[in-house]
């Protein structure tokens, strides 16, 4: 395990080691899972109330939460964990360095920060649902202030 060394040099090589161990072990302790319900959420929202208009009718929470289980389903079968540590290890890779890469694996060790980790996918669930409650309920609003800006800030 690289990132146990106690210095490391900051080469390419040093990185794309710590970068995928990193990776690896963010998604490995609930990244991935959080990955999985933000999309599962977001097309559960964005793409279910198009149904609406097809259905003529409103969605109820029922219908909404089959969907958001056939989304998730969907989502395992199509994405696994395996293809989603390439892009990570790069993100990783591009945005820190070997120290900060070495510095982020022993905060994701500690015991908090791997309930974080785990239980991060609850809490992106429960503030997305809240999220789209909020919105709907000020959209109005929302589209007033929109429309203003972009006014205001053509090009």
């Amino acid at each position: 395990m690289l990132s146990a060394c106690a210095t490391l040099p900051d080469t390419m090589e040093t990185r794309q080691q710590l970068a995928e161990e990193l990776a690896q072990f963010v998604l490995h302790n609930g990244g991935y899972t959080l990955i999985q319900e933000q999309v599962t959420v977001s097309h559960t929202y964005n793409l279910v109330e198009k149904f609406e208009d097809i259905m003529g009718r409103p969605v109820d929470f029922e219908y909404r939460n089959a969907y958001r289980t056939s989304f998730k389903t969907a989502f395992y079968n199509n994405f696994p964990l395996e293809d989603w540590v390439a892009p990570m290890a790069e993100y990783y890779r591009t945005e820190f360095d070997s120290a900060e890469l070495a510095a982020l694996l022993k905060l994701y060790r500690k015991p908090a920060s791997q309930k974080v980790l785990q239980t991060g996918f609850a809490i992106a669930a429960e503030s997305a649902d809240f999220g789209q409650a909020l919105v709907k309920e000020k959209v109005g609003e929302y589209i007033q202030v929109f429309n203003i800006e972009v006014k205001q800030n053509q090009p």
